[in-house]
């Protein structure tokens, strides 16, 4: 189960204005914010309806954009898991970042114990500067893990 909320904050710099952030929730896992570049009068704000509540065309624009931005982030929920994919709500706080042209690094994405312990292996294995990596024992340390972890699931 997952939801995507919109609350307004008080701006640091102005007392009254409000920023709002996008709230991304997965369960078990932890919740991820995005600030968004929307702000407002904080007397025009309600947290109940995640909108403004001015009848201004200001606000009726601003209230437009954050639903806009709201549902691009549902569809793509949807769409993973009509997939089956396994993902995270930092994974998709980032997925409007990535297809704008910025790549997602991979310490981004959130990976399976068996896929990390995979990482390490290959990380410790590789040669660096053509010389042997002094972390060799590390490898086997965690081959070993690896494999006791795989009997223990088995």
């Amino acid at each position: 189960m997952y939801s995507i909320n919109i609350k307004g904050k008080v701006t640091s710099k102005d007392k009254k204005l409000v920023k709002q952030e996008m709230i991304f929730f997965q369960t078990g896992y932890n919740r991820v914010s995005k600030v968004l570049n929307i702000t407002g009068p904080i007397k025009d704000w309600d947290n109940a309806s995640q909108s403004f509540i001015s009848k201004s065309s200001d606000a009726i624009k601003k209230n437009k954009m954050l639903l806009d931005l709201k549902l691009k982030y549902q569809k793509i929920a949807e769409e993973w898991e009509e997939e089956g994919r396994k993902w995270s709500p930092a994974e998709l706080a980032l997925s409007l970042d990535k297809k704008k042209g910025k790549e997602m690094k991979e310490e981004d994405r959130s990976l399976s114990v068996s896929q990390m312990i995979d990482y390490l292996i290959k990380k410790f294995s590789e040669k660096k500067n053509d010389k042997i990596a002094k972390s060799l024992a590390s490898v086997k340390d965690y081959k070993i893990i690896k494999k006791a972890l795989e009997e223990f699931t088995q």
